[in-house]
């Protein structure tokens, strides 16, 4: 009798401590790394990483794929990315098809988060872009910059800077002379006076 008490005790110990990491799955990894002996811890996050990972499953798709190639096994960070790239994606069906959004899908593709982001911003600088006077800066950074209303706004504000700081010098040989190098290009103009050969 005593040979199988020894034996059953043997048999809880070499399943309870031998086999118990064998049967850790990524959640278990993943906690016990992040946490350590912060038992507690380990617990509460894979409870939660496990109810993330149910979620996740229900999800088919692109976007599902992109976020698990971005967070791996963080089924909650997992989550928390298709919920928002999912949402962003839902927002961008009511933006008008335009050149905004064409060039902001060419340069985010799939990261619908950051299409919506870009969209709301280049909407935002083309309306201050749009509405600027029709003068020789916003004629150069619309050249240079085309349809990139962020940038045109950017280049805009350094340009009319640029041209205020080049009062002080007017009438003087140096700014002639950078003019005739660079036109109305007045940071190249500024840069030009600040740093002669």
């Amino acid at each position: 009798m005593n040979m199988i008490k020894l034996a059953l005790v043997v048999l809880v110990a070499v399943v309870l401590f031998g086999f118990g990491s064998a049967f850790a799955d990524e959640i278990d990894d993943f906690c016990s790394a992040e946490w350590g002996s912060d038992y507690d811890m380990v617990e509460y996050c894979t409870d939660n990483q496990r109810a993330a990972k149910a979620q996740v499953e229900g999800y088919y798709g692109g976007i599902r794929e992109d976020c698990e190639a971005e967070w791996g096994t963080n089924y909650e960070m997992v989550l928390y990315c298709i919920e928002n790239q999912a949402s962003a994606q839902q927002a961008l069906e009511s933006v008008p098809e335009d050149e905004v959004l064409a060039n902001c899908q060419a340069e985010w593709g799939t990261d619908y988060e950051m299409v919506e982001y870009c969209v709301d911003n280049q909407t935002v600088a083309r309306a201050s872009a749009s509405s600027a006077p029709q003068d020789e800066i916003t004629l150069h950074c619309e050249a240079e910059w085309g349809q990139d209303y962020e940038m045109v706004e950017y280049c805009m504000d350094n340009q009319q800077t640029a041209k205020s700081n080049l009062v002080p010098y007017e009438g003087t040989y140096e700014l002639e002379a950078c003019r005739n190098e660079w036109g109305t290009d007045y940071e190249m103009v500024e840069y030009c006076i600040e740093n002669p050969y």
